[in-house]
């Protein structure tokens, strides 16, 4: 995930440290970081944890995360991307019942069903409340015989939820599981 404050990044490649392991958890894994959240001349270190999950009874990943501050807190945006293979292509599917060729402002709500009914595939995304979802498809540009033309091979579903980053911390989960 990565918090934006402002349009200010926090994390990403060398954003700080980050300690990883199972934690005892089986089937899962626990990643922890540190970092500095910036906005203007604000700054405030941010300590987060993420824990996922794997179902060996469902095709179902979860992610579990925990932030906290040390300093004034801020407000920010924390924005987790899932992105998932089309096998039936953009022509055969929907993402909450829009074509899956445009990006879409999807809106507040608590789960987006992606559906692909000739590869008999459904993704849904349960997200927190207070969140709101987007979407865009992930294409390829592709130079052929007859010219350039753009494939969308993949979707990418941003769940976008506004958090106070502050001493109390902060727990968040989302669920991703494939149904076919």
């Amino acid at each position: 995930p990565r918090a934006l404050g402002r349009g200010v990044r926090c994390g990403g490649p060398g954003g700080g440290a980050c300690a990883a392991g199972s934690g005892g958890m089986g089937r899962g894994a626990r990643l922890g970081r540190a970092g500095q959240l910036g906005v203007g001349r604000r700054s405030l270190l941010v300590r987060w944890s993420k824990s996922f999950r794997v179902n060996a009874s469902v095709p179902e990943l979860e992610l579990n995360l925990v932030l906290a501050g040390e300093g004034r807190p801020l407000d920010a945006l924390l924005v987790v991307e899932a992105n998932l293979a089309l096998p039936g292509g953009v022509a055969d599917g929907t993402v909450a019942g829009l074509p899956l060729d445009k990006p879409a402002e999807l809106g507040s709500r608590s789960e987006v069903a992606l559906r692909q009914p000739q590869a008999d595939v459904e993704y849904r995304l349960q997200v927190p409340k207070g969140g709101r979802v987007w979407y865009y498809p992930i294409e390829t540009v592709n130079n052929s015989e007859s010219g350039y033309e753009r494939i969308v091979q993949g979707a990418c579903l941003l769940a976008v939820h506004p958090v106070h980053v502050g001493a109390a911390p902060i727990k968040l989960r989302f669920r991703l599981r494939a149904i076919s």
